[in-house]
C-alpha cells in the first residue's frame, strides 16, 4: 500500500472529527437544524442526484428553516411565505446577493455585476435599468415579432422539436437583437453561431460550479472558450457601434450603455459593457425560455384553451390595425392569464439565493422555538 493512503484515511478521519465535534454544529439549539448530518458530505450526494426531493424531504422534517450541510458548505433554506419575509426584507449588509452569486463571475467576466464592488455593481445595474424602461420596451415589441417569425417560418409544418432548446434559442436571438441593434443579425452565420456559443455558456451554470466555479471540468473549459468568443464578438460590434457619426447614432441598450458613466466621470470600458450584455442576457433568457415553453406546452395540450388565446389574437390585431404593438401585447388578457398559470404551477426560479452576513436567520428559528 502507497504510504499516502493510510495519510489520506488519517486526515479525512480528522477532518470528520473535526466536524463532528465541531462547537458551532452542536450548539444547534441556537441555529437551524442540520439535514445531511453525514461527517464532511453531508447530504451532498443526495442533493446532486435529486435536489428538489432531497429539500421535500428536510422540508418535511423541519418545517420552514432548516440547513443542508453540503460537503463544506451550510446552505439555510427558508420555504413558505412566513419564512421568507426575513429573506425578502433583509438589507444587503445582513444578506449579501453579491457574495451570493459570485460563483457566475466566469460567466459574465471579471469587474462586472457580482464580480465587482458593491457600490460599482449598483451603478452598472442602474445603467442596464435605464435600458429596459417601457419606452424602450415597446421599441422592442417589432423587433421581437420580426424574429419569432422567422424564426418559426423554419420549423415546418410537422415534425418534432425539443420545446425548452428551440424557446432558449429564440429567446436569446431575439434579446441580442433588442440589446445589440441589427449588427448582431446582419450575418445570418453569426447570430447561429451566436445562439449555439450562449448554449456552451449557460452550461458552465451547473452544481459544481456554484461550490467551484473554476473546477477543472470539461464543462467548465468549454464554458470559457464560449465566453471569450462571445465576448470578442460583442466587442466587435461596440468598436464598430462607436465609430459611427452622431447621425447614425442608435437609440438601444447598447448605446446605453456606451455612453453610461460612473458617479467618478468614469466610463464603460468595452469588456465591461461586453461583460455587462452578457449578464443582462442571461437575467431574461433562463427564465424566459422556461416560462414560454410551459406555457407553449399546457397550450398545446389543451386545444380549447388554444383556441381561445388564437382568437383573441385574432380580434385585437384586428382591432390594432393588424399590428402587434406592446399596448397589443397588454390587451391579451387570456394570454396572459395562460402565462400566469404557467409560472404559478412551474416557477423558473426555485431559489433565490443570498450569503448571510447576520443573524437574520438565526433569529427566525429562535423564533420557533
Amino acid at each position: 500500500m502507497a504510504i499516502w493512503t493510510p495519510l489520506l484515511i488519517i486526515f479525512v478521519g480528522i477532518l470528520g472529527l473535526l466536524y463532528y465535534f465541531d462547537p458551532k454544529r452542536r450548539a444547534s439549539g441556537n441555529l437551524p437544524p442540520i439535514y445531511g448530518k453525514f461527517p464532511i458530505i453531508g447530504c451532498m450526494t443526495e442533493f446532486g442526484v435529486d435536489p428538489i426531493a432531497t429539500l421535500k424531504k428536510a422540508h418535511q422534517k423541519f418545517n420552514d428553516c432548516f440547513t443542508c450541510h453540503l460537503a463544506g458548505f451550510n446552505m439555510t433554506f427558508l420555504v413558505g411565505p412566513e419564512a421568507q419575509t426575513v429573506f425578502f426584507k433583509a438589507t444587503d449588509e445582513e444578506l449579501s446577493q453579491r457574495e451570493a452569486y459570485k460563483f457566475v463571475a466566469p460567466v459574465f467576466g471579471p469587474g462586472v455585476v457580482f464580480d465587482s464592488p458593491t457600490s460599482v455593481m449598483y451603478e452598472q445595474m442602474k445603467f442596464v435599468k435605464s435600458g429596459l424602461a417601457a419606452n424602450n420596451l415597446k421599441k422592442y415589441v417589432p423587433i421581437i415579432e420580426n424574429e419569432a417569425r422567422e424564426f418559426f417560418a423554419k420549423w415546418g409544418k410537422s415534425g418534432q422539436k425539443d420545446m425548452l432548446y428551440e424557446m432558449n434559442r429564440l429567446t436569446i436571438l431575439t434579446a441580442s437583437s433588442c440589446l445589440l441593434g441589427d449588427e448582431i443579425r446582419q450575418d445570418p452565420k453569426v447570430a447561429d453561431e451566436f445562439a449555439d456559443l450562449y448554449h456552451d455558456l449557460e452550461g458552465g451554470l451547473n452544481p459544481i460550479a456554484f461550490f467551484f466555479p473554476n473546477f477543472p471540468i470539461p464543462k467548465h473549459f468549454v464554458r470559457d472558450r464560449a465566453r471569450k468568443q462571445i465576448s470578442e464578438l460583442f466587442m466587435g460590434i461596440i468598436k464598430k457601434r462607436r465609430a459611427l457619426p452622431e447621425s447614425q447614432k442608435k437609440d438601444d441598450m447598447l448605446t446605453i450603455l456606451i455612453e453610461s458613466t460612473y458617479k467618478d466621470g468614469e466610463t464603460l470600458d468595452d469588456k465591461s459593457i461586453a461583460g455587462l450584455l452578457i449578464a443582462l442576457l442571461f437575467a431574461g433568457q433562463h427564465t424566459s425560455g422556461i416560462t414560454s415553453s410551459w406555457t407553449g406546452f399546457f397550450l398545446l395540450q389543451n386545444p380549447n384553451f388554444m383556441a381561445e388565446v388564437v382568437q383573441e389574437q385574432k380580434e385585437i390585431i384586428a382591432s390594432d390595425g393588424h399590428e402587434i404593438t406592446f399596448e397589443t401585447l397588454r390587451k391579451s388578457v387570456k394570454l396572459e392569464n395562460c402565462i400566469r398559470e404557467a409560472l404559478r404551477m412551474f416557477p423558473p426560479l426555485i431559489m433565490l439565493m443570498r450569503k448571510a452576513e447576520a443573524d437574520s436567520v438565526q433569529e427566525l428559528h429562535d423564533s420557533r422555538r
